[in-house]
Formats: structure tokens, sequence, C-alpha cells
């Protein structure tokens, strides 16, 4: 038996606002009913938002409703966050969610990270996720270690992970070394973590070796 045309031909696909994917249609309506401030209708919002780049509507869509106070309308906080670069938005989003109070609306928070180096930012994240507690907004805490070389940094962070107790954040640990030449610091690191490192943090063990 031949199938009915209207049985075989392919169902067209529902339009997602982003561009290559699908997103529910309760997602939509969702986001659309929290922005109280936009004054035209669904498909008129839904336009708009496919105007903007994909990875920013992905990350939006998971921050904007979070927003304690979402002074922009959907729309307009997509145009803050178009202009930059997709990696310092991921590492910013990472953080940005954890922070235990949103002291700063997302687009803000990614504008203090703006002129922050990529590797810098990566390690100070990998070490601001370790730390037993988070007590210093993210930005902050780069801003703690902005002036360190990153050589300097990415041996202090694999000597402070190995630290059983992390008895200072990672950037008191970077300044406790600070006064030390990194051709010093590499032979002792070697020394401790083959014997003391157990009873004695490096610091202190740097200390003892004066």
């Amino acid at each position: 038996m031949t199938p009915l045309a209207s049985e075989s031909a392919p169902r067209p696909r529902r339009q997602s606002i982003l561009l290559g994917g699908t997103m529910p249609a309760f997602e939509l309506h969702s986001l659309h009913a929290l922005d109280s401030g936009y004054g035209g209708d669904l498909d008129q919002w839904m336009a708009e938002v496919r105007q903007r780049p994909e990875p920013v509507v992905t990350i939006a869509r998971t921050t904007w409703p979070l927003e304690e106070n979402r002074y922009r309308t959907f729309p307009q906080y997509l145009d803050d966050l178009k202009y930059h670069e997709l990696p310092r938005m991921e590492i910013a989003v990472a953080t940005w969610l954890l922070e235990s109070s949103k002291y700063r609306p997302f687009p803000q928070y990614v504008e203090d990270l703006k002129y922050r180096d990529m590797v810098l930012l990566q390690l100070a994240r990998e070490a601001w996720l370790a730390e037993d507690s988070r007590n210093r907004q993210f930005p902050l805490y780069v801003d703690d270690l902005k002036y360190t070389d990153i050589p300097r940094l990415m041996f202090a962070l694999e000597l402070w992970k190995l630290e059983r107790s992390k008895y200072r954040t990672f950037p008191q640990y970077v300044e406790d070394l600070k006064y030390h030449d990194l051709s010093t610091l590499m032979p002792l690191s070697t020394e401790w973590k083959s014997g003391p490192c157990a009873s004695t943090t490096f610091p202190s063990f740097v200390d003892s070796r004066r």
C-alpha cells in the first residue's frame, strides 16, 4: 500500500533559538515569561534572540534566569555578552554559578575578567575551585595573582594541590614563596616531595633551608 503523502512527507523540525540544535518549547516560553521588561510578543522575542550568536545564547539562557535583578531584557542581555571571547565566558560562567552571592550581573562579571591573560584565568579557576572555602570572589582572586608570572604560578599550583591541608589560600601560598627564585625552589620541591612533604608545608621547608 502506498502511504499517503501526508504520512510520508518529513515533518518540519521546530525552530530553535539555538541555531544548531533544538530547544524545548517550554524553555522558550519560560524564558519569555521571565522577560517582564520586554514589550513585544513571543514571536518577536524569538526573532530577536535568533539573531544573536548561538554560543552566547547557550550561556545566557543559563545565567539570565539566575540574576537577582533582571534589569535587562534577554535580547539586551545577549547584546551585553556578544563581543566577549567564548573561552573567557566559559571560565566566567563556571565560577559565577558558584559564587555564593551573585554580587555582579554576569555580563559585568565577564567584563571584570576582560583584560586578564587567559592562562592566568585557567590557573586561577583551577585553584579557586580547589579552595576549601571560596571566600574571595573570583575576579578579585584573579587580581591577587595577576602580578605573578605564569611559570611561578604553575609551579606553585602543583605543590599547593599536594598540601594535605590547604592551610593557606593559593594566593597566600604564592605570596609565601615570592622572595625565592624559581631556580632555587625547583630542586627543593623535588627533595620535599621525596621526603617530609607529609609533615611540613613546602614554604616552611624552604625557609628551613635558608
